[in-house]
């Protein structure tokens, strides 16, 4: 399974919460039952405060070279 995001014109303060709080539940259910299908999430068109954030995160994840 592969996540595509696509974050043209979003604002964080306009983001549904209660969308937000139910497809992060289904998703953790979806990991418990069926975890040989996690994939990958892309996100396109991010915004200048999720760049920002991921500079200052991504020396914190292990980084995996394909062979």
């Amino acid at each position: 399974m592969t996540r595509f995001i696509d974050m043209t014109d979003m604002q964080l303060l306009k983001v549904n919460r209660t969308y937000v709080k139910r497809d992060a539940a289904a998703f953790i259910a979806y990991e418990d039952f069926f975890p040989q299908y996690l994939g990958a999430m892309l996100i396109f068109n991010s915004t200048g405060w999720l760049r920002g954030f991921w500079i200052l995160a991504k020396p914190f994840f292990q980084s995996e070279q394909l062979i």
